[in-house]
């Protein structure tokens, strides 16, 4: 068995089908981590000019994609610049366990041909995700506020 294959073994099949749709569409394996029991995984597969690098972390498997010599973009930041949000949306407390794929409830198979065709043509995607990459950080890790004297 590849490593390949024993990654998509522990993957959602949203993943698989998203992987395989990948490889059908002509996407080369630039790196594989086979699972280490139930922790880590990973893959990362180019097309074209843009990278998608899947990973699996503590049972939770996100999604990054990157153009040619940019850096890596979180999925949930390049669906939200897609819709041209300008500021991250209120980060809800997490109540139960975590997903096993993120971010919730968005189907990586559906999202992943046209996010990869807007990222194509779309200049600006990754100075729009750094935008949005500080209001996440805002919300998530506030400033501390001074005590008053």
């Amino acid at each position: 068995m590849s490593a390949v294959e024993e990654v998509l073994t522990v993957a959602t099949p949203d993943i698989v089908d998203a992987v395989r749709w990948l490889v059908a569409e002509g996407a080369a394996v630039v790196w594989e981590d086979p699972p280490h029991g139930m922790a880590f995984a990973g893959l990362e597969l180019a097309l074209g000019s843009v990278s998608v690098r899947m990973t699996r972390d503590r049972g939770v498997w996100t999604m990054e994609l990157r153009r040619s010599d940019e850096r890596w973009l979180d999925l949930d930041l390049l669906l939200l610049a897609r819709q041209g949000c300008e500021t991250y949306p209120p980060v809800a407390e997490r109540v139960g366990p975590m997903p096993s794929q993120a971010p919730e409830g968005v189907s990586w198979a559906d999202e992943l041909p046209d996010l990869l065709e807007w990222l194509s043509v779309t200049e600006e995607a990754e100075d729009h995700c750094a935008r949005l990459r500080k209001s996440r950080s805002r919300q998530l890790f506030p400033p501390k506020r001074r005590a008053s004297p």
